[in-house]
């Protein structure tokens, strides 16, 4: 879950609800969460387990972030689809 008010989540490219558990299909993946008054976070994923959670740090500022520096955490859980 991302707790930073109007964050958005993009995963390659496309909008994703983060309210709930996000399946995606094994491999790598490109997320962007953005959110007024603080850095984009970017990074590459690479789901390879059945259940995992990815833990999000976004510093306040308008420059993009791929660090993991910061003083607030997010998180998205990921549950990858064998089927897709």
């Amino acid at each position: 879950m991302i707790d930073v008010q109007g964050a958005s989540l993009y995963i390659d490219g496309m909008a994703y609800d983060y309210s709930s558990i996000i399946t995606l299909k094994n491999g790598k993946h490109n997320v962007v969460v953005h959110a007024e008054g603080y850095s984009d976070y970017k990074q590459v994923i690479d789901v390879e387990s059945r259940y995992m959670t990815v833990n999000i740090s976004m510093t306040k500022g308008d420059n993009e972030s791929t660090s993991s520096l910061g003083t607030t955490v997010k998180s998205i859980s990921v549950l990858p689809s064998f089927f897709a």
